[in-house]
């Protein structure tokens, strides 16, 4: 509580993050539905009342994960809803292919598609890597419909990402 009070500046004048492009060398028109948009997703998330509990979650996960609604009959409406995803429900998969090369022998990976599956139930790992025609169970979901926001640590597999209180879990539970 004491990090999120310190890291998140609320005001009921001001809201606690903007978008600065003066600098941009890109038309005013676009510089304004830039603005638009993303004053649009602050919308959406109902940022102002929400940003210390979004914070928290980013900062104790390690990760944040949306996924992104889209009017499916009127798809020029763009993004109608932002839905946060529990991050031990969903895991990221990649189908790949075992090709040999024929001049040097060498077998490599080829990636032939990559999804997100979410469950109902708690996933071993967050990424997963299966053969071709393999399945995986639950719900497949487009990587293009998912926001992924980590941390940017990962553990000592390099496999996964990681909170900043993640080096605290242990003596907190010694205590």
């Amino acid at each position: 509580s004491e990090i999120t009070n310190e890291a998140i500046s609320t005001s009921e004048i001001s809201s606690p993050v903007s978008i600065r492009i003066n600098d941009a060398t890109i038309s005013a028109s676009v510089k304004s539905q830039i603005t638009n948009e993303f004053n649009k997703i602050l919308s959406l998330l109902d940022f102002n009342a929400s940003c210390s509990d979004i914070f928290r979650h980013w900062y104790v996960d390690g990760k944040l994960l949306y996924h992104i609604i889209i009017n499916s009959a009127d798809p020029k409406k763009g993004i109608v809803e932002l839905r946060p995803i529990e991050p031990t429900r969903i895991q990221k998969v990649r189908e790949v292919k075992l090709i040999k090369d024929e001049a040097t022998g060498a077998e490599y990976q080829e990636t032939l598609a990559e999804y997100f599956v979410y469950t109902q139930g708690t996933v071993n790992s967050p990424y997963t890597t299966v053969n071709y025609g393999q399945s995986v169970a639950g719900l497949k979901i487009s990587t293009d419909s998912i926001v992924f926001v980590p941390s940017g640590l990962l553990d000592a597999s390099r496999t996964r990402h990681i909170s900043n209180l993640h080096k605290a879990i242990k003596p907190v539970n010694q205590l």
